[in-house]
């Protein structure tokens, strides 16, 4: 049990200081410094429990934590960049982009485009409901249709938007 014992210790001396690192060094609001700091710390159990002795463990924690930092910028930029296929209430599995898709594409670029591919009611329904959140009773007042009329055309102009999508990004 010493690698539990010298883990803890080492965990119980250092995480505060972990996160306030974190916190301070990155700009980071608390939740996601203690994510990263919760991840550098599993990885330095990691390398302990392989038998591997680490000298300067504050100097390791941080170029860890400083991994761990830019592992999460990537994350949420790619989440970013997810944010006009949700606003536009679209799911990205149905669609099957890749990671490596938003290298080569400009998401908002393609949601952009395939609205433009739809007719302009369609264009006008993407942006009263989807875009701008409005729920489907005011949108069929505003279009003066029933709610299950607009119910089916948000249906419609989502897979629309779907399979052009599709053809855009492939």
């Amino acid at each position: 049990m010493p690698l539990e014992s010298d883990f803890n210790a080492i965990f119980r001396k250092q995480h505060l200081g972990a996160v306030r690192y974190a916190q301070s060094q990155y700009g980071l609001e608390p939740d996601a410094a203690d994510q990263i700091v919760s991840n550098a710390f599993l990885s330095l159990y990691e390398v302990m429990s392989l038998g591997e002795r680490i000298q300067h463990i504050n100097t390791w924690l941080r170029k860890n934590i400083r991994a761990r930092y830019i592992d999460w910028l990537r994350q949420e930029r790619h989440i970013r960049r997810l944010r006009p296929l949700n606003r536009a209430g679209l799911d990205v599995n149905t669609l099957g982009i890749t990671h490596t898709d938003f290298e080569t594409i400009d998401i908002a670029e393609a949601v952009q485009l395939a609205i433009q591919h739809l007719d302009q009611n369609e264009q006008d329904v993407v942006n009263f409901v989807l875009i701008a959140g409005h729920n489907v009773l005011e949108a069929a007042n505003k279009f003066g249709i029933t709610s299950r009329t607009m119910e089916r055309r948000i249906s419609t102009v989502k897979r629309r938007l779907r399979v052009t999508l599709k053809t855009l990004i492939s």
